[in-house]
């Protein structure tokens, strides 16, 4: 019975573990940002869900030809077989990809990553995206997100003052 639950007690650590090296690195959340998920700039989160998505089949079908010819389904089959530990990953992953984005007290943090205030160069809109300029060394990378009109004066205030206080600290 324990060996069944084992995977499932990782999972779980290792997702719990995530989040308070986020909250211990980033600092609590001073803006959650409302951001619209069925845009173009959001693709790459539906693609990666795809990806994983099909892993995570070709797991379950693994796990599916290693069973007998003829399988009476029990109570324990699905926990037997780890098929459900493959559905609740494709969870967790599909929910860390969906994660709204938020400004945080040292920086910024999506599903893409975590940003240090430091390290964001600048942001500007564009219609209703907002892009901000990471640097990362000598190479730069672009956060978009797709945010409703409503909310475009409140992201723009936060984070105007954030990394004004950035700049601030740097000289």
């Amino acid at each position: 019975m324990l060996r069944m639950i084992i995977p499932y007690l990782l999972l779980a650590l290792l997702v719990l573990a995530y989040l308070a090296y986020r909250r211990r690195k980033m600092g609590r959340v001073v803006l959650k940002v409302e951001r619209i998920l069925f845009s173009r700039a959001s693709t790459d989160v539906f693609l990666s869900l795809a990806l994983f998505a099909v892993v995570c089949a070709l797991f379950i079908r693994y796990e599916l030809k290693q069973l007998p010819g003829v399988v009476i389904l029990s109570k324990t089959f699905l926990l037997d077989t780890n098929i459900l530990f493959y559905v609740v990953l494709f969870l967790v992953f599909a929910l860390r990809q969906t994660e709204k984005p938020a400004l945080r007290e040292h920086g910024v943090s999506s599903s893409r990553g975590n940003w240090r205030w430091e390290r964001i160069a600048s942001y500007r809109w564009a219609g209703e995206t907002v892009m901000l300029q990471i640097t990362q060394g000598k190479k730069a990378r672009t956060e978009i997100w797709h945010i409703p009109p409503r909310r475009k004066k409140e992201l723009t205030a936060a984070l105007k003052n954030a990394l004004k206080e950035a700049n601030r600290k740097r000289q």
